[in-house]
Order: structure tokens, then C-alpha cells, then sequence
């Protein structure tokens, strides 16, 4: 079934889902809406147009094709451009810094976290990016462990997600 913009549901659950609510329509499967927003995070990496381009071809296949991995690629070099402008603002910092890691290993590259013997009470997220190392010092979660098992993290889980869907 197809909405009046040419959408299924779908699509139009992804488009809730991820905010893509403003994509052009008709968006005819998930494959364009991929590749629609793909264009969408290219155009949005801010004050890097030149990058644009030359990223473009590195990241489509020969075919045209755009999929989950050239959009997890793409998403990482808005998220790294990011940090640097965040710098300084901690929060906004060691959010992306996590997400960055995630994005990281979504494409491949090598990402976790190390302690500096220097500083072991600030552990450090490394990611490996195709021509070098990149980290960040991070803070320590704020709460010790508190005895738990395998067990027991994943019954606490079921009642997280429990409440959080009921």
C-alpha cells in the first residue's frame, strides 16, 4: 500500500524513525531513501564543500549505488568535523566521540577504548582511520560496579525495555 506521496508504510516508519520526513517524494524503496540521504549528508557537512566531491566518488560503487556502509562512512566524517568544532564544550564532545567510535566499527576501521597508564583515571577511545590514529581522553563512568552478573545486566534489560514499550 502507498501513500498519497508515493510512500509505503515502510518507508514512511524508516522516515519516522530517522527523521527523514523532509526526503523528496516519492521515495520508491529503501534503497533510494538510502541514497537520497546519503546526497543529504554530503551536502550537509558544513564549510567542507570541496570534500564533497572527491568523497562522493571514493564512497558509490561503480553501479551508483549508495548503501548502509557508504552512509555510515559519510556520517562519520560529519561526526569527526563535529568534534573539532565541540571541542571544548565536553558534552557535546564525549557524545560524539562515542558515536564516532560506533560509526567507525560500523565501516571497519578499528575504534575502542585503551587507559593511558599516564592517566588511567581518563580512559581514551581510539579510532584507526585509514591513514592514522586518532583519540580521545574520555571521563570514567561516574558509578562503581555494583556486583552484577551476565544474569542479572540482561534480566535488568528485559524490565528496561518492558517498562520503556509498555
Amino acid at each position: 500500500m502507498i501513500n498519497a506521496e508515493g510512500r509505503s508504510p515502510q518507508i514512511q516508519e524508516l522516515a519516522r524513525d530517522f527523521e527523514f520526513g523532509h526526503l523528496p517524494t516519492p521515495v520508491h524503496s529503501v534503497a533510494h531513501m538510502y541514497r537520497v540521504f546519503a546526497a543529504e549528508l554530503i551536502d550537509s557537512i558544513p564549510d567542507d564543500r570541496a570534500l564533497a566531491g572527491p568523497l562522493d566518488r571514493l564512497l558509490t560503487s561503480r553501479d551508483g549505488a549508495v548503501g548502509p556502509a557508504v552512509i555510515a562512512q559519510r556520517e562519520l566524517v560529519r561526526v569527526l568535523a563535529q568534534i573539532e568544532e565541540h571541542d571544548q564544550n565536553y558534552d557535546v564532545r564525549y557524545r560524539l566521540v562515542w558515536q564516532a567510535a560506533g560509526l567507525a566499527r560500523d565501516v571497519g576501521y578499528d575504534a575502542g577504548i585503551r587507559i593511558d597508564p599516564n592517566e588511567p583515571e581518563w580512559p581514551v577511545v581510539y579510532i584507526e582511520l585509514p591513514d592514522a590514529q586518532v583519540s580521545w581522553h574520555m571521563p570514567q563512568h561516574p558509578v562503581a560496579w555494583d556486583g552484577h552478573d551476565t544474569e542479572e545486566k540482561y534480566r535488568r534489560v528485559r524490565a528496561f525495555v518492558q517498562a520503556a514499550t509498555s
